[in-house]
């Protein structure tokens, strides 16, 4: 590669660069901004880093999420990078007790079994286990045999959010005495709109606050029941003689 190739590569690069940062400067501002993304830095570090996965801005920024500084990717998205690089998943024994998923392209094919075990202590378990010991097989065989569907970025999956969380929370108390906001808790009462990307937080929750308001939010999230959908209606059209059955 010629000098001039090289200088050209890096203009180019650098006004790439500069591009996203005029994106980031303009979402900061926005009300339907996640939440962990405070600043236009932010930002521009989530696009970038979906950007190395394949994913457009608008991508990166509703598939991952920064909890103490640090990116983690959702379950949903990681499954997306696969289906989008033409990787191929074949899900074999699924029960709350183990799953094995598949993947493969062309020549290449890489199968994981987890098991209840490998999973148990997490909260997500009892909410949504098949769904848990799922995601548990994706994230494992991404993180060990083909990490470059990820761009080769050293993501975080849900789960591994705890150590990292724990980790900061006792540097935190040794060098710094005074009180830092609740990344997580902010993230659960202003972002979370879903309730299944809720449920991929129950293993990350580490005080009461926390689990109050994962509680909260899986009360005003999570699907209704016909019934509970008829008495709505109900209220709303003030039919007050249907309600009447249903006390």
């Amino acid at each position: 590669m010629s000098e001039t190739t090289q200088i050209q590569n890096q203009t180019q690069a650098t006004q790439v660069m500069l591009d996203r940062y005029t994106i980031a400067k303009y979402l900061v501002t926005s009300d339907s901004l996640p939440s962990s993304f405070k600043t236009a830095g932010n930002i521009l570090m989530a696009i970038q880093t979906g950007a190395e996965m394949g994913l457009e801005p608008m991508q990166s920024l509703n598939g991952l999420y920064c909890v103490n500084n640090k990116l983690s990717v959702w379950g949903s998205t990681q499954v997306f990078l696969l289906r989008k690089q033409g990787w191929r998943i074949k899900i074999g024994t699924h029960t709350i007790e183990t799953c094995t998923v598949t993947v493969s392209k062309g020549d290449e094919s890489y199968e994981y079994t987890s098991q209840k075990n490998d999973v148990i202590k997490g909260k997500a378990y009892g909410i949504a286990p098949k769904e848990k010991l799922f995601y548990h097989c994706i994230s494992r065989i991404l993180k060990f045999y083909i990490p470059e569907v990820m761009g080769g970025q050293n993501i975080y999956n849900e789960s591994e959010i705890v150590d990292i969380s724990s980790e900061v929370t006792q540097n935190s108390q040794i060098n710094e005495p005074k009180a830092k906001k609740d990344a997580l808790l902010e993230f659960i009462q202003n972002e979370v709109k879903d309730y299944d990307k809720l449920m991929e937080l129950a293993d990350d929750l580490e005080n009461n606050d926390q689990k109050k308001a994962f509680e909260l939010k899986k009360v005003e999230l999570q699907p209704k029941t016909e019934l509970a959908i008829e008495v709505e209606v109900a209220k709303l059209n003030d039919e007050n003689p249907f309600l009447e059955m249903y006390k």
